[in-house]
């Protein structure tokens, strides 16, 4: 149990109810608002409560709406005069770029590794085969898309949030790591479409190939654009 105590934001004190261990369920703490910025609010939480730096905070109004925008004055976000707001602990928190990068590096790693591993494995069960112009034609396209994901994610993304729940780390990776991962090298770099598979088949034209190949690039010219659209709508640091 934590004392009731005070912080102090902008030369003006904040009372503080007590803090119980049920933060992670929600608090209640009672604030003069005028003329008090949710940021600064926050930082006087975190040098109250160690553990509780500003990433995992969530302070929401009495009618359960999160406040947002940490630069914004309370007033400005409808909080006037001295009125409760509900703190709750957002638990660990991750960087959204990490997230991103880790997710993305999943396919990076599985891919080369099925491509050069499936003729073997399949082999030991009595079913060779040698990679096909599409199969390898596939392996390089996903190589492609997943490194241009990693590179927009170091230097074209920007997030309106620093960080999100570490475990959403777990929910983001395994639909990569699986389904584009595991799942899609799985599928494709198999005997199935190997090159006695697909020989005489539209599979083997390479003509064919080529035309979805061009498709390919345009689209990931057109989803670099938007993603360039939209790092110039959000200005750096905002």
């Amino acid at each position: 149990m934590y004392r009731q105590t005070s912080a102090r934001t902008n030369g003006r004190t904040t009372s503080v109810k007590p803090l119980t261990p049920t933060i992670m369920s929600g608090i209640n703490l009672t604030i003069e608002s005028r003329g008090k910025i949710k940021g600064v609010l926050k930082n006087g939480i975190a040098n109250l409560v160690p553990s509780l730096p500003v990433s995992r905070q969530r302070l929401s109004d009495q009618q359960k709406r999160p406040l947002l925008g940490d630069e914004k004055r309370l007033s400005d976000l409808g909080v006037e005069n001295v009125a409760t707001l509900t703190l709750k602990d957002l638990g660990p928190q991750i960087s959204w770029r990490t997230v991103f990068l880790v997710e993305y590096a999943g396919p990076l790693v599985i891919h080369p590794l099925i491509y050069l591993g499936a003729p073997l494995l399949w082999a030991r069960f009595g079913y060779p085969f040698s990679m096909s112009f599409v199969q390898t034609t596939v392996f390089v396209l996903v190589m492609a898309h997943f490194l241009k994901r990693e590179l927009e994610s170091v230097f074209v993304h920007r997030f309106s949030n620093a960080t999100m729940p570490a475990f959403n780390i777990v929910k983001n990776s395994t639909h990569y790591w699986l389904l584009s991962g595991v799942v899609l090298g799985g599928g494709v770099y198999s005997p199935s479409l190997g090159v006695e598979a697909v020989r005489g088949t539209v599979r083997d034209n390479h003509a064919f190939i080529w035309f979805f190949v061009l498709l390919w690039l345009l689209s990931e010219l057109g989803n670099f654009h938007a993603h360039i659209t939209l790092m110039n709508l959000r200005p750096k640091g905002r």
